[in-house]
C-alpha cells in the first residue's frame, strides 16, 4: 500500500515534473543566480538522473523475483491497510506477539541456500538442486526479460543471478539485494543494496517503515538511492498517513532528483485526501523545485528555479493548470514541449517500486 500510493498516484501527478522545468525554462523571467534555465540542459539533467532508473531489463528482473519472493514464503506476518482489508487489534495484537515485523529471520530454515529457477510451464520461480546460494539467503536465477510484460525471454537465457541475504539484527529485519551479472567476459554486480523492514505496534496504532540504501549501475553510471517510505494506521480511523523520502543522485555527473511527500489517505467516504510534496533537480548549481499541495477538491503549487517562482499551478488532481506568476497562459510550443517529455518523472516512482518489492513481499505491503 504505501509504495503503491507514491509509485502510482503520486507518479500520476509528479509526471508534470520534467514538463514544468521545461516550461519554466521558456519564460521569459525563467532566470536566477545561475543564470538562465537553459531547457535543453534540464532535459538533460533529468534524463541523465532517469537513465539509469530506467533500466528495465534489471528492474523487471528484480520485480519479478519480488513477486515470487511472496509466494516462497507464504503469506505475510500482517496485511497493510486498505480499504478492503483493515488489521482489527486481534490481529495486530497477535502480530505484536509474533515480534513486530522485525527480529525475527527472513527465510524458513527449509530455504536457506536454496537457488531458485524460472520453470517457464509453471509459470514462476521453482527451487533447483542448483549449488552456490549464500547460506544465509536465497538466490534467484536472473534472466533476459521482455520489458513490456516483465516476464522472461522463452526460451530462456540466463544472465545471471540475484542473491537474497538475510542481514537482520535483534531490532531490524534487513534484507540485502544483489544482482550479479555473469554473461559477460566477468562477473559484474550492478546492483547492490540493502532493504531494512519494521513495525511498531503503540496500542492499536500500526507504524510501518521501509528504507532501501544502495546503487544500480549500467556498468558505465552508477545512480545511488536511498528511498524511504512510512505509514501509520490506527484501527477504527477513516484515514491513514504516508511519507516518503526519496534521494537519487548520479555522483560522476554531480546531478541528484529528490522527493520528499506527506499524505493522509482515506479509507472511507468520511475522511479526505490532504497531501503535500516537493521534489528538486539539481545540477550541483542550479536548482528547480516543484511543490503541491493537493486535497480532494484543490491542487496550489509552483515551481522554482534558484527561489525564484517561474510557474504557478492550480487547478484540481485530476486537472492541472500552468501558468506564469504575471497570469499568462503558456503557449501552444510549450504545451506541446510538455507532452514529449511528460512521462520522465515516473520512472521515479517505477524504480522505488520495484527497488521495494521484496520487502513489500515479506511484509505484505506491497
Amino acid at each position: 500500500m504505501l509504495k503503491s500510493f507514491f509509485s502510482r498516484r503520486a507518479g500520476a501527478l509528479f509526471a508534470t515534473l520534467p514538463l514544468a522545468l521545461f516550461v519554466a525554462a521558456c519564460s521569459d523571467s525563467s532566470t536566477g543566480p545561475g543564470g538562465t534555465f537553459d531547457p535543453e540542459a534540464t532535459r538533460q539533467d533529468v534524463e541523465a538522473v532517469t537513465s539509469a532508473i530506467d533500466s528495465d531489463q534489471m528492474l523487471a528482473g528484480l520485480g519479478l523475483i519480488g513477486n515470487s519472493l511472496g509466494g516462497q514464503l507464504g503469506s505475510p506476518s500482517i496485511i497493510a491497510p486498505s480499504a478492503e482489508i483493515l488489521p482489527t487489534v486481534d490481529h495486530l495484537r497477535s502480530f505484536a506477539l509474533a515480534g513486530g515485523g522485525s527480529a525475527g529471520p527472513i527465510f524458513p530454515s527449509n530455504l536457506l541456500g536454496v537457488t531458485f529457477v524460472y520453470d517457464d510451464q509453471v509459470g514462476d520461480y521453482v527451487p533447483s538442486a542448483l549449488p552456490g546460494a549464500p547460506a544465509n539467503g536465497v538466490r534467484f536465477m536472473y534472466y533476459a526479460m521482455n520489458p513490456v510484460t516483465e516476464q522472461p525471454v522463452l526460451p530462456l537465457v540466463e544472465l545471471g543471478y540475484v542473491d537474497l541475504l538475510d542481514l537482520s539484527t535483534p531490532s531490524s529485519t534487513r534484507l540485502q539485494v544483489l544482482l550479479v551479472d555473469t554473461s559477460g567476459a566477468a562477473p559484474a554486480t550492478y546492483v547492490d543494496y540493502f532493504l531494512d523492514g519494521a513495525f511498531t505496534l503503540n496500542g492499536t496504532t500500526l507504524s510501518v517503515t521501509l528504507l532501501a540504501d544502495g546503487y544500480i549501475s549500467d556498468g558505465t553510471d552508477q545512480l545511488d538511492f536511498v528511498l524511504s517510505e512510512s505509514g501509520s494506521f490506527t484501527e477504527g480511523a477513516s484515514s491513514f498517513t504516508v511519507t516518503a523520502n526519496h534521494v537519487m543522485s548520479v555522483p560522476n555527473q554531480g546531478l541528484s532528483l529528490n522527493l520528499n511527500g506527506s499524505a493522509t489517505l482515506p479509507l472511507d467516504e468520511s475522511a479526505t485526501l490532504a497531501a503535500d510534496f516537493a521534489v528538486s533537480i539539481s545540477d550541483g548549481e542550479n536548482v528547480a523545485v516543484l511543490s503541491l499541495t493537493l486535497t480532494d477538491t484543490s491542487a496550489e503549487g509552483t515551481i522554482t528555479y534558484n527561489g525564484i517562482v517561474v510557474i504557478v499551478i492550480s487547478g484540481t488532481e485530476n486537472s492541472l493548470t500552468f501558468t506564469r506568476p504575471d497570469g499568462t497562459e503558456l503557449s501552444a510550443e510549450e504545451i506541446q514541449a510538455l507532452e514529449d517529455i511528460g512521462d520522465v518523472a515516473d520512472d521515479m516512482f517505477d524504480f522505488a517500486e520495484h527497488i521495494l518489492e521484496p520487502m513489500g513481499e515479506i511484509f505484505g505491503t506491497s
